[in-house]
């Protein structure tokens, strides 16, 4: 909802539940109160499950409300000029990336292909999915359709493989180390 904010008090240091809020989008703004908009698709008691499902701890507090003052400084702890330089970056590395794949020797295309393409769903899978003004959700969405499609490439490109070479993983070609 526009304007709204999801809070989470911690009482204490908890790396876990620190853990926890990071992956679903929250950032300390402030000590012991972390905090992110309130645009996800779930509901409260469903966010509260997931969030403790992967660490936050049961002493934590979940609060949504429309916080009073200047929240202006807080975007600095997503650091959106950053996180949408790097949705453009992961996009121009996606392109090219899928342009030159059917150029390269097998073993190197599949072994790009899996690099790159765990890079962008890692980052993906980590965004946290703030809303506009915050972040450039067209760039973020462009992000996913092509990650998606590089996706369906590699897996092309993985299908064309020999039997023989699924049952072992590419790997980088190692320089020489001297004796």
């Amino acid at each position: 909802q526009p304007g709204r904010w999801l809070f989470v008090h911690l009482t204490g240091a908890d790396e876990r539940s620190a853990w926890a809020l990071d992956a679903l989008g929250f950032r300390c703004v402030l000590p012991g109160l972390h905090a992110r908009p309130d645009n996800l698709a779930l509901d409260g008691d469903t966010l509260h499950r997931l969030a403790t499902r992967i660490g936050l701890s049961g002493r934590a507090r979940l609060i949504a409300g429309e916080p009073f003052g200047d929240t202006a400084a807080w975007l600095d702890a997503w650091a959106p000029e950053a996180l949408n330089r790097d949705y453009r970056d992961g996009l121009a590395r996606l392109s090219a990336s899928s342009a030159r794949l059917d150029g390269l020797p097998a073993g190197e295309a599949k072994l790009e292909c899996f690099r790159l393409g765990g890079e962008m769903i890692h980052r993906l899978a980590k965004d946290p999915l703030l809303p506009e003004p915050f972040a450039d959700v067209a760039a973020r969405r462009a992000l996913w359709r092509a990650t998606v499609d590089y996706d369906r490439q590699g897996k092309e490109l993985w299908a064309r493989a020999s039997h023989a070479e699924l049952n072992r993983m590419p790997h980088p070609r190692l320089a020489a180390t001297p004796p």
